[in-house]
């Protein structure tokens, strides 16, 4: 228990087993003060043990939570953008609100793309901000993020498309 001793290449703690028994229990907690690479190595070094099998569960975790420090900034970054797409859409809506009545189709579908950016960013925050806080990534919101995400792109090339085709750019006389 303790600091782990970063001067130190291994790190040992030793399992002694009681007469006659064939399990053990070893809670050990080491703090990382020096960012790097460490190596979590089970070795039975008794020959006369004869087969070893280790299970349990190992706990990895950072001052600011469980995500791993290549995922961390996803967590502000896709936080902000669900806010900014918030702003974006309402303001977007109450534009088309007030002009109703001149509104192209067009428009609308970019709301849709709009409201679609907003569920997909939405979704990512949630999924790595329970990550964050449990340490266990679930399998839904990936699936989700990811159905949401293609969901949205599609949806915006097929408006670039239109607009290239030149679909709703102008209204009818």
């Amino acid at each position: 228990e303790g600091v782990l001793d970063t001067s130190a290449p291994i790190w040992v703690r030793n399992v002694e087993f009681a007469p006659n028994a064939t399990e053990a229990t070893i809670r050990a907690h080491a703090s990382v003060l020096v960012s790097g690479v460490y190596y979590l190595i089970f070795s039975s070094c008794d020959f006369d043990t004869g087969d070893v099998l280790i299970s349990g569960n190992t706990v990895w975790a950072n001052p600011y939570g469980f995500l791993p420090g290549e995922l961390y900034p996803f967590l502000p970054f896709f936080g902000t953008m669900c806010i900014a797409y918030l702003v974006l859409a309402f303001v977007w809506g109450i534009l088309c609100l007030k002009h109703r009545p001149v509104l192209l189709p067009l428009q609308s579908h970019i709301g849709g793309v709009l409201l679609l950016g907003l569920l997909e960013t939405g979704v990512w925050y949630l999924d790595y901000q329970s990550f964050n806080g449990g340490g266990i990534r679930g399998v839904a919101p990936v699936v989700c993020g990811v159905l949401v995400s293609s969901c949205k792109k599609t949806v915006s090339r097929l408006l670039v498309l239109s607009v290239c085709l030149g679909y709703g750019v102008v209204r009818p006389a």
